[in-house]
């Protein structure tokens, strides 16, 4: 049986974080339940490594009831929360503080270490729960290893999207929008009353017509329009005179 003193925690670096923000919002329960960690989205497997680690760290005693350092750490302002995190970094991690410095000494040299210390098998987890640890402690590290993003923190993340978290991205131009032509080619057809029909077909641009051109235009499509309105309301005995229109 390893010794005690040997072991180090190796809890996923994310259910550990959010366990500590976690609480920061909301009154510590008397006893961290297996219930209780299974709300706050720490999983099945993963529970046993977070009470561990929470114990060494000394925020939780043998019968998973919070301490005074987790409730005092909880009543700090952001301002100084940190430092007192910190401190209680560096009296669980006593020995290794006397042995290295996270700000100087690089991944390897923390790793070779931790290598004293059990399980092995979880040395990697070890170094990465130490490094993270001290980043949120505000502990400057040489080296942070990448860290698993948990569903808490994904939720979170969903969530200022969704209430309107302003993206650095810059906005793609907006365009003024295309000037668009009048039609070119138009044809009206009408029926005539003694039979046959009768087309007109404009082919110009009516925005572009000097003001001789337009009148003439308009007036002629006003006369073909009266012609169709007349037919409609009464069939007539006598085919009515379309006036002459002049440029």
């Amino acid at each position: 049986m390893p010794d005690d003193s040997r072991i180090r925690p190796y809890a996923a670096v994310g259910n550990v974080k959010d366990l500590l923000r976690r609480y920061r919002n909301r009154n510590l329960p008397d006893t961290m339940t297996q219930d209780t960690l299974r709300v706050a989205g720490v999983p099945e497997g993963m529970i046993s490594r977070t009470v561990a680690a929470f114990r060494f760290l000394g925020l939780l005693n043998e019968a998973n009831e919070p301490t005074d350092e987790w409730r005092a750490l909880n009543d700090m302002d952001d301002s100084n929360y940190p430092d007192m995190l910190a401190r209680i970094l560096r009296a669980a991690y006593a020995e290794t503080f006397a042995e290295i410095d996270p700000t100087t000494d690089p991944q390897p040299r923390i790793r070779s270490h931790f290598q004293k210390y059990q399980p092995k098998s979880q040395i990697d987890r070890m170094v990465t729960l130490f490094l993270a640890l001290c980043a949120e402690a505000g502990i400057p590290t040489l080296d942070t290893p990448k860290q698993r993003v948990t569903k808490n923190q994904q939720t979170e993340e969903a969530r200022g999207r969704r209430v309107g978290v302003v993206s650095k991205r810059p906005l793609p131009p907006t365009l003024p929008a295309p000037f668009i032509a009048p039609t070119a080619g138009e044809s009206k057809v009408i029926t005539l009353y003694g039979g046959g029909t009768l087309s007109l077909h404009a082919s110009v641009r009516f925005f572009e017509l000097p003001k001789e051109d337009r009148e003439f235009v308009f007036k002629l499509l006003d006369q073909f329009s009266d012609y169709e309105n007349r037919k409609l309301i009464a069939a007539p005995t006598s085919m009515p005179q379309i006036e002459a229109a002049t440029a």
